[in-house]
């Protein structure tokens, strides 16, 4: 989960990557990267975020990765809210 420096940013931003595929990520293979750019002022948002990030299960990915952009985006919008 790659993320930028917090005094350094603007603007807070959640970017995710998925790919058909799976792309070594360090010892792993990934399908789906979540890259994170967080103002200082959005401190208390990351940690939600980041909570709800590693609370998605192996199964949870695999779900999210059959679904087409709309329906992804609307579940991952939905998975953080709560």
């Amino acid at each position: 989960m790659p993320h930028g420096d917090p005094t350094r940013v603007l603007k807070s931003h959640v970017l995710m990557f998925r790919h058909r595929k799976k792309l070594p990520w360090k010892q792993h293979k990934v399908q789906l990267v979540f890259f994170l750019a967080i103002a200082e002022k959005d401190a208390q948002v990351m940690k939600k975020i980041i909570h709800s990030i590693a609370a998605l299960t192996e199964h949870d990915v695999d779900q999210l990765l059959k679904l087409d952009d709309e329906q992804f985006k609307n579940k991952i919008i939905q998975h953080f809210k709560e």
